[in-house]
Order: C-alpha cells, then structure tokens, then sequence
C-alpha cells in the first residue's frame, strides 16, 4: 500500500515539473545570495533547519540540535552552514552560520580593443550569521523572531548590514499547519567600503501551508514570485526521501535526497539540478545531524 502511494508521488512530483522548479532558492533575505536550500526538513526532531527560515519553526525542538552542511562546485562557489537549536522551558535559542565563497575568480584587464588579458585571480565571499529566538505561546501557535549580521567580501572591498525579521506557525490540526515570516522587515540595506554606492535588502512575505501523516510530509510556500512544493516520505524508520521542485520566473530547480535517520545522528544528502537555459547546473550537498541533551 505504501509503496504504491510512494510511486503515486514520485508521478506527482513529475506532473508538477511545469509549474513548480527553481535554480536557487529565493527563500533567503539576502538580495542576490545564491543560497541552495541545504537546511531544509521539517522532519521531527531536525527543528534545527528552520536556522536559516521560518524563526517559529524552532519552538518544536525538543533537544539541543547541531547540523553542519556542505557542498561545492557552484559556479566555482563553495559552501559550509552551520545551525544548531537549543530548547528550554521557556524558550527556543537558535544559532546559524552561513559562508559561500570563493577564491578564485580570474581578474582580466584589456590589453586592446578585442581581447581581455588575465592577469590574477581574486575571492568573493557571502557570510550571514542569524541568533533566533522562539516561544510556544499556545498548543496551536508558535512565533520567532530572527536576527541576521549580513556581509559581503569581494576582492578587496567589503560591505555588511542587518536585518530583523519576525515568524508565526499555526497548527489548528494535528495534520496541517500555516506559517508565515518576513524577509528584511528592519534592515539596514549595506554599503561597499570602497565606493559610494549602496544596496537595498528587498522587504518579502513567504507563507506556507502543510499536511503530515506519520509516514509523509507535504509543504507549498510562496513570496508570491517564485512557488516551491516539497515533500518528504517515510521509506522505513531509518530510511527518509526528501524532494522539492522550486519556481522562480525564468528559472527551473529540482532537489531530492535521503536521509538516513540514525537515532541521535542523522545523514543527509541532496542532488540539485538545473536543467534550463544557459544556467545548467549539476550539485551535490551533504549534511550531518546530531542531536543530544535533555528532552523537553
């Protein structure tokens, strides 16, 4: 019976290619970060991947969570996040660590009319680092409120800034929830150190609805330009398949992966892929869980 709702899915998740696919995920408040979803799971007891989202979400945690992700070749880019979630009876404290960067990004100078001459290389880094805080406020609501200390380096110019952003979760049944959250509700928008120019944050509103049984997971979230519709499926006790399909105006995204649930550990890997236009695509990302502590 489960398996054939399993492959039930996977045909969904196929019919729904057309409208919902994305090339990075636009649910980051960074203007212009290239941000792969690596931290994404409402799974329980990985409370920890809402670091880098929805602030609420963390009121769930019933442990101390640590995750670390990574990945490469993006572009040339690199990635590392490190998230992790600590619970007590009054509140939720959670902690995130975000850097894509490279190093190698080759310098050219014109040398003539026609044809560029490389002369060195120089690095470009995005770093971003979030302190959460989230309460259960009633069996059915949970809110959050996110801070976020944003910098840029690139060659050897810099630029931070900041942001504050607010969450909320609803569950008026045990199956299905509401959340929503902001994006750059307070922010400072940054300044490069070596020139007069200065960037704006854009100010967004994701929400997001869900449905859960005990063996599968559904999620649809929307800023109202792009749609992702995920969904993770029980294959056994240790055994999970995660997958989402992201729509961005021009471009198309897919992520699916396992997670092998090992008790306190966790293991987790994701493939993502772009298939459209110019911006093809292949990357693979990897995570490890680890959860410990008193339980509240």
């Amino acid at each position: 019976m489960r398996t054939g709702l399993f492959i039930g899915f996977i045909v969904l998740c196929g019919l729904s290619a057309v409208p919902l696919g994305a090339k990075t995920d636009v649910f980051v408040p960074q203007q212009g970060f290239l941000i792969p979803n690596t931290l994404d799971t409402f799974t329980d007891n990985k409370e920890v991947a809402f670091v880098f989202q929805n602030p609420a979400g963390l009121a769930g945690a019933s442990q101390t969570q640590v995750k670390l992700d990574t990945s490469q070749d993006f572009f040339g880019y690199h990635q590392v996040s490190l998230a992790t979630v600590f619970p007590t009876q009054e509140f939720t404290l959670g902690l995130g660590y975000f850097n894509f960067f490279t190093d190698d990004i080759t310098r050219a100078t014109k040398t003539d009319s026609t044809r560029p001459e490389a002369v060195g290389t120089f690095g470009h880094s995005v770093q971003t680092l979030t302190l959460s805080l989230a309460k259960r406020f009633h069996p059915e609501i949970t809110a959050g409120v996110m801070f976020q200390g944003l910098s840029q380096n690139l060659d050897s110019s810099s630029a931070f800034g900041y942001s504050a952003d607010l969450g909320v979760i609803w569950t008026p049944y045990t199956q299905i929830w509401f959340g929503a959250y902001t994006q750059n509700l307070l922010n400072s928008g940054y300044q490069w150190s070596n020139s007069s120019r200065s960037e704006s944050l854009p100010q967004r509103m994701v929400v997001s609805t869900g449905y859960r049984t005990y063996w599968m997971q559904t999620e649809l979230s929307t800023d109202f330009t792009s749609y992702k519709l995920r969904a993770e499926y029980d294959l056994s006790d240790q055994l999970i398949f995660i997958g989402d399909i992201l729509k961005e105006p021009a471009f198309t995204r897919y992520n699916y992966g396992i997670i092998l649930d090992l008790g306190s550990w966790s293991l987790q890997y994701n493939h993502l892929t772009n298939p459209d236009g110019l911006l093809q695509y292949n990357q693979e990302l990897f995570g490890i869980c680890y959860r410990f502590g008193k339980q509240f």
